[in-house]
């Protein structure tokens, strides 16, 4: 018998089996920004923190850059490569090539701050992926009520608003959506 449903195309679109949000060029020409200016690391620094990066090779890279930028030392391709290999780490985050290759996918200096809030969006985007996979995986496993599930989604949400700019106009669907699921919570405890 044949059908039009294909069970793997369903099974390859879900949540879990999808990659997270992130922008590689975005985090790679930060760093070599990071790494070629001062400026760069200041502008990154208002924006947002090495843990954003979505690749944990990326957020070393960041948090070496700052540590030297931070005591007045050169982060220069050479002397990042030398603090990465005494801290054992050099190998791991792709070796001296990669940090020069770093620098050479740095488009200009200029577009830190344009090449920060892509990858703190994509780090925001990352986070409600994982709330959304929780509170999915909490009804699924069904050990808590529904009441408990809802708190913790309103709970979640209200964490991540705060990720953003709160002044942000965008946000006013969080807003509604978080004061939606507070009257939910609210009626199931209370009644309607």
């Amino acid at each position: 018998m044949t059908h039009d449903y294909d069970e793997t195309a369903e099974q390859d679109e879900q949540p879990s089996r999808l990659i997270p949000p992130q922008d590689v060029a975005a985090e790679m020409a930060l760093l070599g920004e990071m790494i070629f200016a001062d400026r760069a690391i200041e502008e990154a620094l208002d924006i947002l923190t090495p843990g954003d990066f979505s690749r944990p090779a990326h957020e070393t890279i960041a948090r070496t850059v700052i540590d030297l930028f931070n005591s007045g030392q050169p982060h220069d391709p050479i002397a990042l490569g030398n603090r990465l290999e005494k801290d054992g780490e050099l190998t791991r985050v792709g070796g001296s090539p990669y940090l020069f290759q770093l620098v050479q996918s740095m488009v200009t200096a200029a577009h830190a701050g344009h090449h920060a809030r892509i990858i703190h969006e994509k780090a925001i985007l990352r986070k409600i992926r994982e709330a959304g996979n929780g509170m999915s995986q909490s009804v699924h496993r069904g050990e808590q009520a529904p009441d408990e599930i809802l708190q913790g989604a309103y709970d979640t949400l209200e964490g991540l608003v705060g990720l953003t700019d709160a002044g942000d106009e965008d946000l006013s669907i969080g807003v509604d959506i978080m004061d939606t699921v507070a009257e939910v919570v609210d009626i199931r405890e209370h009644g309607p």
